[in-house]
């Protein structure tokens, strides 16, 4: 039997505990629903909700809604999610594809037009092709402060390309 001294058993024993630890860390997130954000992700982003002072409503376990109030946009939904990868997702949907009267290119050009002015947002088509007014943000480094101004900012221009878009939808709206 070999007989070690005891600073060298001790220091062996911390290293197998602090490998149990982490192999259980390991396992209770290899536990999570596939595709599922992390805990610490989802977390994070209801403290951000919580401090921001906005009034939300959450959808499902990684969605919320904030309600806002524009100028030509009345009562809309500014809606986030978070990815599996650690992104959040602030978008607001401008616009069914069934109110668009189709892409007639006048339309199109303005909302390139738009794509340009705006630094921080992106204006597309989602997959099921309604118009919409987005922000991707990165969780890990996401202060409140920005946190507010990517939420506002989605909100002004979701207001400002819907005044854009208003004539080139169906007359119901």
């Amino acid at each position: 039997m070999i007989r070690l001294p005891r600073s060298r058993w001790i220091g062996w024993l911390l290293i197998a505990l602090l490998a149990l630890s982490m192999s259980s860390n390991l396992y209770a997130e290899s536990q999570q629903k596939p595709g599922a954000p992390t805990k610490s992700t989802l977390e994070k982003i209801a403290g951000l909700l919580e401090q921001s002072g906005e009034s939300y409503t959450k959808v499902k376990e990684n969605t919320w809604r904030i309600k806002f109030n524009g100028k030509a946009l009345t009562d809309f939904n500014v809606l986030m999610g978070s990815t599996p990868e650690g992104t959040l997702v602030v978008f607001v949907i401008v616009a069914e594809k069934k109110n668009l009267k189709g892409n007639p290119p006048e339309m199109m050009y303005k909302l390139l037009k738009f794509d340009d002015d705006f630094d921080f947002v992106k204006i597309g088509l989602d997959d099921d092709d309604d118009l919409i007014v987005s922000a991707n943000l990165t969780v890990r480094t996401l202060d409140l402060q920005e946190f507010k101004d990517v939420v506002n900012r989605v909100a002004a221009a979701a207001d400002q390309v819907y005044a854009t878009v208003r004539p080139f939808m169906t007359p119901h709206q």
